[in-house]
């Protein structure tokens, strides 16, 4: 589906905690609130981010797209289609991008939809996307991307926000955003982003995963505990909190308890990396 935030892909693995960096800044505050080298067409589309340096005016470098048939069909296609033509191309081109997992190069394209069409559903595709192009290793430690990736998704998403307050994937990516775009001073407004998407559905596993990884980043291991309980009583097969859960249970003297978890996981997750993690935590108790 071209609207990248549904609940689902939001979660992401377990194991790869999104909120890179945060450390300190999110315990203090969730005490507070809880008690390519691209060629010509495909560099103007990275430079139409917004993505500049701050010193002077230069496109911030991002990795060359690796070769791929199918892209390189759709942006040869792009380029030398009709402007009124463009529009479908666009989200086509978006959508493998995003399956590709480079967001970064995909949310170039998904701002040039959203300015012809300024729908919800382009406006959240393009600020989902600079939400999760905060999650790349080369975006989140490079401060200039970081800062002007951060800053496009909070724009995008809030537009979305104040057309549709209750709209559950925008609350989210604009929770993550606020958190993971490098700025301090919006981290409690994240936090308490994602806890209205709660307020508004108990039962949104993405939310209460996320805050469950907080709370394991934090130490707030009880606290984490309770929000993975949660997430599997409203999906009884979310694999990635089965994992978390148990981890906690290790850290806490719950072993008795995280075995059954873990083989669990072992037995019904096809995610590799998980089932690696899985078998080794399950290993270490034995």
């Amino acid at each position: 589906m071209n609207t990248i935030g549904s609940t689902g892909n939001m979660t992401g693995l377990g194991l790869r905690v999104t909120v890179a960096g945060v450390g300190i800044v999110v315990f203090v505050l969730l005490l507070l609130a809880d008690k390519s080298n691209l060629s010509s067409r495909k560099t103007q589309a990275i430079t139409e981010t917004g993505v500049v340096s701050e010193g002077g005016g230069s496109t911030a470098q991002l990795p060359p797209l690796a070769p791929d048939a199918q892209t390189d069909q759709l942006l040869a296609r792009l380029e030398a289609a009709a402007p009124a033509a463009q529009h479908a191309l666009l989200d086509s081109v978006v959508a493998v991008l995003s399956a590709r997992k480079r967001y970064d190069v995909a949310a170039g394209y998904a701002r040039q939809a959203a300015e012809a069409d300024t729908s919800l559903s382009h406006l959240l595709t393009a600020g989902t996307l600079y939400q999760q192009a905060l999650t790349l290793e080369h975006v989140s430690r490079d401060t200039v991307l970081r800062k002007q990736f951060g800053e496009a998704a909070i724009g995008y998403l809030s537009r979305v926000v104040a057309q549709d307050p209750r709209n559950e994937p925008a609350l989210l990516s604009l929770g993550m955003a606020y958190i993971t775009s490098g700025n301090p001073a919006t981290s409690m407004q994240g936090i308490l982003t994602i806890r209205k998407v709660l307020e508004i559905n108990p039962a949104n596993t993405a939310a209460g995963y996320q805050l469950g990884l907080f709370s394991v980043q934090t130490g707030q291991l009880d606290k984490a505990a309770e929000r993975f309980e949660q997430v599997l009583k409203a999906d009884p097969s979310m694999q990635e909190a089965r994992y978390q859960l148990a981890s906690v249970y290790v850290q806490t003297s719950r072993a008795d308890q995280a075995k059954p978890l873990l083989e669990a996981v072992l037995r019904d997750t096809k995610d590799a990396a998980l089932l690696e993690a899985a078998r080794n935590l399950l290993t270490s108790l034995r």
